[in-house]
C-alpha cells in the first residue's frame, strides 16, 4: 500500500527534477489559461447579459453619474508652474442661470467658447451667451442658442412608468464658434443634441446664424432661438434607449473646427450605441451612418461627407501646425486617444469598439473587442493615455509664449488638468500634465493670446504666461544687497546653487522636491510634494527662522531619518542669511 501522505512530496520532487525551461513553459501556459478564462467570463457576462451583468451595468451607470456630479471646490486666482513657463490665472465664477432638475441636481455641463472682437463668448447649457473681456468683466448678452427640443425632452422624461433612465443634463450644447468666411461674412455656429418630440429621437445637429454686416460687438446683437438655421442633422435620428440612459448626450462629441475657407468639421460621437449599452451592432463601425464619425460640412453647398469612423466620444478638435486635423477622444477605463485625421485621405477605421487600449468602466474586458488592450488592424492613435484622464476640449497654441508655440493644449475632466502635447512629425514627442483643480470642459485661445478655460464648476479661467524666474539672476541680485562678509556671501551662493538643483523657487512646483517659495512660517512638510520622509511628516511646528537655521545646520539631527542630505554649511551666519532669504522669497508671492 502506498503512503498517501508522501504524494505531495513525490510530486514536488518530480516538479523540481524538470528542466527549468519546461517549468517556466508550464507556468506560462497555466497563467495564460487563467487569463483566457477570466477574459471569456467577462466577455460572456457582458455579451449574454447573464450572471452579474445587471450589477455591473448599475455600477457603470453609477460611475457615470458620480463623475458628472462630483462636488469640486471653487478655484481662485493663482500661479501654475510648468516646465517652460508659469501660468497666471484669473478666475470668474459665472452664474449662467442653469436651473436644477426635479431632484435639485445641476448636471448641466457642456457648452462652448469662441471669440468675437475683444470679447470671449461663452455659450453654456442654459442657452444664453455671455461676453467677457476679462475675469472681472463678464456680461450676459441678448444672444440665445437654437431650440434643442427641451420641452419635448422634459415631457418624455416625465412620462410615468417609461422604464427608461433620463439624465436631464444630457441635452447639451456641445460647441460654439465664430467664423469669418472669405467674403467677410461673420457667422456664429452651434452644435448640440436636438430632441425630436414627434419621433421621440435625437440627432447631432449644427446650426448657424449670419451676423449683420460690420457688427462684431456681442452686446449690440440680438439673436433669438428662431433666428438660427439648421445646416446639418446627423442621420439616422437615434431612438431612446432602454438600457443605461435613454439619451446619452454626454457621448455626443459635437466639437467644431473651421478651415478658414468653406469647410466646417464636426465630431459626432456614438451616443453609447456601442453594442453594450444598446442592442445590435456598434454604430461607430457602420460606415454608412453619421455617428462615431468625423464629418466635413461644406458651408457653400450644404453637403457633408464622413472623413473617418470607429470613434467613441471626441470632445476636442483642432487643426495642428502641420495642417492636419487632431481629435482628443475618450476611451472607457483606459485608452483615451489623440488621433490624427486626414481630411483629404482615405476613409479610415479608428477601431472603436472592436479595438481599444482600455477596458469597460466596470474593469471587465470590453465584450466588443477582438483582443484585450490592443489596437491591431486599425488606424492607431498618435498617443494614448492609460489610465484614462477623460480628455476634453483642445486648441492649437499660437502667439501665447514662444516656448509653447505650435503645441496642442488639451483639457481633461476626471484628471482636472491640462495636457500639453509637443508633436514632432507623426508622433507625440512628450506630454506635460499641468494640474488645474477643476473639470476642464473647453480650452480656447482668445484673439489677444490669452488661453481661456470653461469648467464644469461654471468657472471662466483666463490664463497668461510669465517667464520662469531665473535663480541665476535672482540670487545674485539678492546677494548684491546683502550686508554680510564676503565669505558668508560666497558660502550663501554655493549652498543655494546646490539647493536649486532639486528645489524650485516658484510657488507650487513640488515635482522633484518641496518648493522653497512659500515654506517660510508654514507648517512643516505641508507643500504639495509627495515624497516626504516619515521623519519630516512626523515633525510638528512651523518653519520659523530658528527652525530653518537648525535644520540647515544639521538636517538629520533636526529630523533623524530625513532624506535631506548634509548641507555642509560651515558658518551659522550663512544658515541665518538663507532663512532670511526664504522669508524674503515668501513675501514675493
Amino acid at each position: 500500500m502506498s503512503d498517501a501522505s508522501g504524494l505531495p512530496s513525490q510530486l514536488l520532487a518530480r516538479w523540481r527534477a524538470l528542466p527549468g525551461w519546461l517549468r517556466t513553459a508550464v507556468v506560462a501556459c497555466i497563467l495564460a489559461g487563467v487569463a483566457g478564462l477570466i477574459y471569456l467570463a467577462g466577455f460572456q457576462t457582458a455579451y449574454r447579459e447573464v450572471g452579474p451583468y445587471g450589477l455591473l451595468d448599475k455600477i457603470d451607470r453609477k460611475i457615470t453619474q458620480r463623475f458628472a456630479s462630483q462636488e469640486i471646490p471653487a478655484l481662485e486666482d493663482q500661479a501654475y508652474p510648468t516646465i517652460l513657463l508659469t501660468l497666471r490665472s484669473h478666475v470668474a465664477k459665472v452664474d449662467t442661470g442653469s436651473q436644477p432638475d426635479r431632484r435639485g441636481r445641476v448636471f448641466q455641463q457642456g457648452g462652448g467658447l469662441t471669440s468675437l472682437g475683444d470679447d470671449v463668448l461663452l455659450l453654456p447649457y442654459s442657452g444664453r451667451v455671455f461676453a467677457a473681456i476679462s475675469a472681472d468683466d463678464v456680461r450676459p448678452t441678448h444672444i440665445f442658442a437654437p431650440y434643442r427640443g427641451e420641452d419635448e425632452y422634459l415631457a418624455a422624461a416625465n412620462q410615468p412608468d417609461s422604464g427608461m433612465n433620463f439624465h436631464l443634463g444630457y441635452l447639451r450644447i456641445n460647441d460654439f464658434k465664430h467664423i469669418t468666411r472669405p467674403d467677410g461674412t461673420h457667422m456664429l455656429v452651434a452644435s448640440y443634441s436636438e430632441f425630436h418630440g414627434e419621433e421621440q429621437c435625437t440627432t447631432n445637429t449644427v446650426a448657424t446664424v449670419v451676423l449683420p454686416d460690420g457688427v462684431t460687438d456681442a452686446m449690440a446683437l440680438s439673436i433669438q432661438p428662431e433666428d438660427w438655421t439648421v445646416i446639418f442633422r446627423a442621420q439616422p435620428c437615434l431612438p431612446l434607449k432602454t438600457k443605461h440612459f435613454a439619451m446619452e448626450g454626454q457621448m455626443a462629441s459635437g466639437q467644431l473646427e473651421y478651415d478658414g475657407a468653406s469647410t466646417l468639421y464636426l465630431t459626432s460621437g456614438d451616443y453609447h450605441f456601442d453594442g453594450m449599452r444598446t442592442e445590435g451592432d456598434p454604430i461607430a463601425q457602420n460606415p454608412d451612418v453619421d455617428y462615431g464619425k468625423v464629418i466635413a460640412i461644406d458651408l457653400q453647398s450644404g453637403e457633408s461627407r464622413r472623413l473617418s469612423y470607429g470613434h467613441r466620444n471626441m470632445q476636442g478638435m483642432a487643426i495642428g501646425a502641420d495642417g492636419e486635423l487632431y481629435i482628443s477622444e475618450h476611451g472607457p477605463r483606459g485608452g483615451d486617444e489623440l488621433n490624427r485625421i486626414h481630411p483629404d485621405g482615405p476613409y479610415l477605421n479608428y477601431g472603436w469598439p472592436v479595438a481599444s487600449l482600455g477596458t469597460a468602466y466596470s474593469a471587465t474586458p470590453l465584450p466588443t473587442a477582438a483582443v484585450l488592450g490592443r489596437h491591431d488592424g486599425y488606424e492607431p492613435p498618435v498617443v494614448s493615455w492609460v489610465p484614462s484622464v477623460a480628455l476634453s476640449g483642445m486648441t492649437l497654441i499660437h502667439g501665447f509664449h514662444e516656448a509653447w508655440e505650435g503645441d496642442l493644449l488639451i483639457g481633461s475632466l476626471n484628471d482636472r488638468a491640462l495636457h500639453r502635447v509637443r508633436l514632432q512629425g507623426d508622433r507625440a514627442l512628450y506630454i506635460e500634465r499641468i494640474p488645474i483643480g477643476s473639470r476642464i470642459r473647453q480650452v480656447h485661445q482668445h484673439t489677444d493670446g490669452q488661453i481661456v478655460l470653461w469648467t464644469d464648476n461654471q468657472e471662466l479661467i483666463f490664463l497668461t504666461a510669465e517667464d520662469l524666474a531665473s535663480p541665476a539672476e535672482q540670487i545674485p541680485a539678492y546677494l548684491a544687497n546683502l550686508d554680510a562678509p564676503a565669505n558668508i556671501k560666497a558660502e550663501f551662493e554655493t549652498v543655494m546653487e546646490r539647493c536649486i538643483e532639486c528645489h524650485a523657487l516658484v510657488d507650487g512646483d513640488d515635482s522633484r522636491a518641496p518648493s522653497l517659495a512659500r515654506i517660510y512660517d508654514n507648517d512643516i512638510a505641508t507643500t504639495g510634494y509627495e515624497g516626504y520622509s516619515d521623519a519630516l511628516t512626523g515633525a510638528s511646528g512651523r518653519w520659523t527662522h530658528d527652525q530653518l537655521v537648525e535644520f540647515l545646520m544639521d538636517p538629520d539631527g533636526f529630523a533623524p531619518g530625513t532624506y535631506m542630505p548634509i548641507t555642509e554649511i560651515e558658518h551659522r551666519r550663512t544658515a541665518e542669511e538663507i532663512a532670511t532669504y526664504l522669508a524674503w522669497l515668501d513675501r514675493q508671492f
